[in-house]
């Protein structure tokens, strides 16, 4: 569903190095923090702590909810406050740990209250807290990796009651000039709009920003939705949708059943898909990979929770089978790659041999077309997929880097019908990453070769001719064999391990 967005998206992940510190110490330091006086309710209150080493640059991901390597804790009547559940489908764990996915000029060391705790009664409030560290040098589990490494004192504070005209006066003076910076939209404007839920007019302001041409902003307007009404948000998005088209972000909010459970979802459904039928024509590849992502979602993917009309996936199927040779033709890769996806759901010959072009392409697509491929895999398929891991490729994938996932993908669709090939890929293949990959597969099945495979490449340091393959190998071992060998694990430990299992002349 995310192959479109998810590698830009994750390439704006950044840390500061100041905040992990260098020096490591069990002591944890104090922090000084503020809350914005006077709070109100159905009003932004953010927690505010003084610049210091740890620059807090929130938002974290592509979530309004998520804070990163930080904790707020509150406390009303000396109770503890119970936060809103953020769901754990949207928070991106990829990239450095206790990293930002916050724009260079985003506002630093705050954290918005009250999107951690919407809904907030009049009322005096104590709050802490705490930053925490990465721990690697101590850490021999994985709930250990994270320390406390900073926490302030707990804070009073008073919340009063916004009377409808402040609340009327905040919002009119934020919509009447929002930023234009995507920094000041993602990291004040769309959390403080989340303030004003269900307000439609919020409500529709948030929705302005997701066709953002900056991924982190439509992203963070995506997660923002989940703070408004599905119906509202249902309403809006077949507003949006028939002013002006499918977006990547619009696919992502359909994925979250913004549809399912409203009233009238399937006739609403049927309405999103069929205008999305007419984006398939597009000449902008973008809003054309929009439609087949939106598609994909609202017909085939299992965890739709309304029944799909099978007329419906078949008139969908049939205008997007209509649509591939132009689309594959204008050789643009989003749409291709959503096609591929598309296509991996069809059953039908046609849309299996149109993914075998694809996948036995130069095309930057290929590697998601082998995928999509297996999905339905035929018999002849794997001799075929075989022979790419031994095929001359492109100068620039000299390591095979591309092609590092046919050893796992042939396994899961064929079994210990594709062991052979895969073992002969670890001996013969002309790639290192793909020899690396099928090493990997082939050791999960306790494969004496694929042993001496990871003893060979670790004793002796092994490089491809840009990549160290070694490390690799060995937080494999780790992550795999965990109670042989376990985090903290020196070399000898680890060679001893791989001896013991290896054919060794």
């Amino acid at each position: 569903m995310r192959a479109v967005s998810v590698g830009v998206l994750l390439s704006c992940i950044s840390v500061s190095m100041a905040q992990v510190p260098s020096t490591r110490t069990a002591t944890v330091e104090p922090l000084k923090i503020a809350v914005d006086q006077p709070a109100y309710t159905g009003l932004p209150i953010w927690v505010h702590t003084n610049p210091g080493r740890y620059f807090i640059r929130y938002p974290f991901s592509p979530n309004v909810g998520d804070i990163g390597c930080n904790r707020l804790e509150l406390q009303f009547n000396d109770e503890p406050v119970k936060p809103w559940a953020i769901p754990t489908d949207e928070i991106s764990s990829a990239g450095i740990l206790c990293g930002s996915s916050a724009l260079p000029l985003s506002p630093q060391d705050r954290i918005p209250l009250h999107i951690l705790y919407p809904l907030l009664k009049p009322g005096v409030y104590r709050v802490r807290w705490t930053v925490e560290e990465p721990n690697f040098q101590d850490a021999n589990r994985v709930e250990d990796i994270l320390r406390d490494a900073a926490r302030s004192d707990w804070t009073t504070f008073t919340v009063l009651q916004a009377t409808p005209a402040r609340r009327e006066s905040w919002l009119s003076r934020l919509l009447k000039s929002p930023p234009s910076d995507p920094a000041l939209i993602t990291g004040d404007y769309i959390p403080s709009l989340v303030a004003s839920a269900p307000n439609e007019r919020a409500l529709e302001a948030i929705g302005n920003q997701l066709y953002s041409s900056n991924d982190l902003v439509a992203a963070l307007a995506t997660s923002a939705m989940r703070f408004f009404p599905n119906d509202r948000v249902s309403d809006l998005i077949l507003a949006i949708i028939e002013r002006r088209g499918p977006s990547d972000a619009i696919a992502r909010i359909l994925s979250m059943d913004k549809i399912a459970g409203v009233k009238d979802g399937a006739a609403r459904r049927v309405q999103v898909v069929r205008r999305c039928i007419d984006n398939l024509q597009s000449n902008d590849p973008t809003e054309q990979a929009a439609a087949l992502e939106t598609i994909h979602f609202l017909v085939h993917l299992p965890n739709n929770k309304l029944p799909v009309d099978p007329s419906l996936a078949a008139e969908a199927d049939a205008k997007v089978m209509e649509a591939a040779p132009a689309i594959v033709a204008a050789n643009q890769d989003q749409p291709q790659s959503q096609l591929a996806i598309y296509l991996g759901s069809l059953k039908t010959r046609e849309a299996h041999q149109l993914l075998k072009r694809m996948a036995y392409s130069a095309s930057p697509v290929a590697e998601q077309a082998r995928i999509s491929l297996l999905r339905n895999p035929q018999p002849d398929d794997l001799p075929e997929l075989a022979a790419l891991m031994f095929q001359p490729g492109e100068d620039s994938d000299q390591d095979g880097f591309q092609l590092s996932g046919l050893p796992g993908n042939l396994i899961s669709a064929f079994g210990d019908r594709a062991i052979p090939a895969v073992e002969k890929a670890m001996a013969d293949s002309p790639y290192i990453w793909v020899q690396t990959a099928a090493a990997e597969e082939l050791v999960r099945k306790n494969d004496p070769a694929a042993f001496s495979f990871f003893l060979d490449a670790i004793i002796n340091d092994r490089w491809s001719w840009n990549h160290a393959y070694k490390g690799q190998l060995i937080q494999f071992l780790k992550d795999n064999f965990p109670s042989q060998v376990p985090r903290g694990a020196d070399q000898k430990a680890i060679t001893d391990f791989l001896q013991k299992h290896a054919s060794v002349d």
